[in-house]
């Protein structure tokens, strides 16, 4: 404005001075104090930043304008000529400028100085005195209006420039809550940025973020220009209070007296947002005043925007948990889901094999799960699930990792633990889970000493799941290499899909004992004594395995005997025992099914002889599976040593007589050396253990 006003004016005043030249007693003068206007103008334009002020080298510029205008004006021969009005016309524009740029002591000196230049003229005798008081007081009262005018317009373009400034730092600090929102920042950030956002944008002494519960309130983001608020405060919501207001208002209450605790702190107001979370009121965002502090009306509508932003970044913490509960959970039974409890597994092997702890994973499977899904329906299904996940949960520690990882299976990862030590755990969880449920659980565990890594050890505690099962079910077995292998998925589902078959068999063959008392448990104990000889004869296990099961069923075929022969307490007549003897190949066509070939053998030729004399083929020693000659003696024995309708009982010592006196015509010679050793070592047993109570049972009360 300097520069403009120098320039316009220095040009125009030296035009009209050498229009009117013969009006100006001193045109030279003139001209001199319009060049020097002029030449001020064009050192300005030069300026490198026009934008940075100088308040001195103002204050200068508009002292030497003046200084010019006044001289232009004796120059030009007084206020009244053509040039001599110009510059009295500017000497006011100056006035103007000066109140607009400088501070108020310097602009109000500047406009006395040009004021009392207005009497000037009377010096070198251009005005009258009158008209020189007349000036005075005119250039007063026009230097006094601009003044205060220009002045009241510096006051309020501050206020608007301070009002403007407070409002983009508002806007500013709740732009930057709303991009902490957005970038998902951990929620007690956006909390503590709001309470700071209302304390020192805002203008109130204390702000706070309260959860509010069950009739009571919880500090969990404060901000205090004097940090006398605290994170952590819990306190009750007294009725009819502010707070209780904007709880049952869902609105904002603001300028409520201070009281109790609040008071104590020295606060005399306090305001409250309600944070609203999918609709309810979550809590509320304070601001706190003290004593003068400005009035609520200035900070409210701030509040209710980080209130609002607030609530969004309360509302997407807990969609986010929702989220990872989801993705972490298994919804029907709230336990860890297969994917995070195989992470967790992984990171637990790991850090177990570092340190040299133990560790044991156990895996769990309901018993018949399929046959209760069958006939009872789903939705049982799924509360028989629920409920045995509440028994695992109940009796697993904190620090135990629990998880569903297929449709009726369950895991247990035990850090800390010894298998043995699991194993006695899983055994009382067993016997909870049968009393609790009615249903019974088969339990596979297996130690870290026995697994690399996270897979394998998963996979070994599978592998002792399948021989709980396949054993029998309502187990607990632990992995152990020499007797169970690792097979894979489809092996292990063969093998269960076998085992269930052959546990039908056993039950068909146990209700064929069952018919006759003389009969009641005659299989089990066949398979028992058979596998006990297997064993002496240098069996393998696996081989044993298989003597155990074909002796379990050898008679299953007796389901195709009628009763009335079956059951006949007097010896046979030579048809009905034609059909007797098709028991044996009858039991060889039902078992073939599940049996490895080698068993269905031992199953049909279990009668046969060595002298050829046998049923159904009439096999000779050379032909003679090894395993039907082990049963074949077995059976006899059993039968022999059993109450038998159409027999007399005999005692052991007898019954092995018996099958001696019969080597090489009904039995072969080496499962009867085999059976009369085993049963002799028992007896030894027996009575070395008699022998060793005696005394103490022989000793005087």
């Amino acid at each position: 404005m300097n520069t403009a006003l120098a320039g316009f004016g220095g040009l125009t005043t030296l035009v009209v001075a050498l229009a009117t030249a013969s009006s100006s007693p001193h045109l030279g003068v003139v001209i001199v104090a319009q060049s020097c206007w002029l030449a001020y103008a064009a050192a300005q334009l030069r300026q490198v930043n026009r934008r940075q002020r100088r308040p001195r080298a103002e204050a200068v510029a508009l002292a030497a304008a003046a200084g010019l205008s006044v001289i232009t004006v004796w120059a030009a021969g007084g206020p009244h000529t053509p040039v001599g009005s110009m510059s009295a016309s500017y000497l006011a524009l100056l006035v103007v400028l000066a109140a607009a740029q400088l501070p108020v002591p310097l602009a109000l000196g500047f406009a006395g100085l040009c004021t009392v230049s207005r009497v000037l003229p009377l010096a070198y005798g251009s005005d009258t005195p009158s008209q020189a008081v007349s000036s005075l007081i005119a250039g007063a009262m026009i230097a006094a209006a601009t003044i205060g005018l220009v002045l009241v317009a510096r006051v309020t373009v501050g206020q608007l420039e301070a009002t403007s400034a407070r409002l983009r730092a508002r806007d500013a600090a709740l732009r930057e809550l709303a991009t902490l929102i957005a970038t998902d920042a951990p929620l007690e950030h956006v909390m503590a940025f709001a309470t700071h956002t209302i304390t020192r944008v805002c203008g109130t002494d204390g702000s706070c973020v309260l959860a509010t519960h069950s009739g009571r309130g919880l500090a969990m983001g404060c901000s205090s220009l004097r940090d006398d608020l605290r994170p952590g405060r819990d306190f009750p919501i007294t009725p009819g209070s502010g707070l209780a207001r904007m709880l049952d208002t869902g609105e904002i209450v603001a300028g409520v007296p201070a009281t109790g605790a609040d008071a104590a702190l020295g606060y005399a107001s306090l305001s409250f947002a309600p944070i609203v979370v999918r609709g309810r009121v979550w809590g509320a965002l304070t601001a706190s005043l003290r004593p003068g502090g400005e009035p609520p009306e200035q900070f409210l509508s701030p509040l209710k925007a980080c209130a609002e932003l607030v609530g969004v970044a309360i509302a997407n913490a807990e969609q986010a948990e929702i989220l990872r509960y989801q993705a972490t959970t298994d919804a029907l039974t709230e336990l860890l889901n297969h994917r995070v409890l195989h992470d967790r597994i992984v990171e637990d092997v790991a850090r177990a094999r570092r340190h040299g702890r133990p560790l044991s994973l156990a895996v769990f499977d309901i018993d018949h799960f399929k046959q209760i899904n069958d006939s009872m329906g789903h939705s049982h299904g799924d509360h028989i699930l629920r409920t045995i996940a509440g028994v695992l949960r109940d009796m697993s520690r904190t620090e135990d990792a629990l998880g569903r990882i297929g449709g009726d299976e369950f895991a247990l990862l035990m850090p800390e633990t010894a298998e043995h030590d699991a194993l006695r755990a899983l055994e009382r969880v067993r016997r909870r889970i049968a009393a609790d449920t009615g249903h019974t659980v088969s339990v596979g565990v297996c130690g870290i000493e026995h697994a690399a890594d996270a897979g394998a050890l998963l996979r070994r505690a599978d592998c002792a799941l399948y021989w709980s099962k396949a054993n029998g079910r309502n187990l607990s077995c632990i992995f152990d290499p020499h007797v169970m292998d690792d097979p894979s998925a489809d092996e292990r589902a063969q093998a269960l899909q076998r085992s269930q078959a052959l546990a039908g068999l056993r039950a068909l063959a146990a209700a064929i004992d069952a018919k006759d008392a003389s009969t009641h448990q005659h299989s089990e104990r066949v398979a028992k004594l058979a596998a006990q000889v297997a064993e002496r004869l240098g069996w393998p296990p696996e081989r044993v395995a298989l003597m155990h099961e074909a002796g379990l069923v050898h008679d299953v075929g007796k389901i195709g005997v009628p009763d009335a022969v079956l059951l006949k307490p007097a010896r046979l007549s030579p048809a009905e025992f034609e059909q007797i003897q098709t028991h044996a190949a009858l039991g060889a066509r039902i078992v073939e099914s599940v049996l490895t070939a080698e068993q269905v053998a031992w199953v049909r030729s279990h009668h046969e002889r060595p002298d050829g004399h046998g049923y159904p083929d009439g096999l000779t020693a050379p032909r003679l599976p090894e395993g039907a000659t082990i049963i074949a003696v077995v059976d006899a024995f059993d039968a022999m040593t059993s109450q038998r309708p159409y027999g007399s009982l005999r005692t052991t010592a007898e019954a092995i007589a018996e099958c001696e006196s019969l080597i090489d015509a009904h039995f072969a010679p080496a499962p009867v050396a085999a059976l009369a050793g085993l049963l002799g070592d028992q007896f030894d047993e027996q009575l070395a253990g008699v022998t060793q109570r005696e005394p103490e049972a022989a000793r005087p009360a």
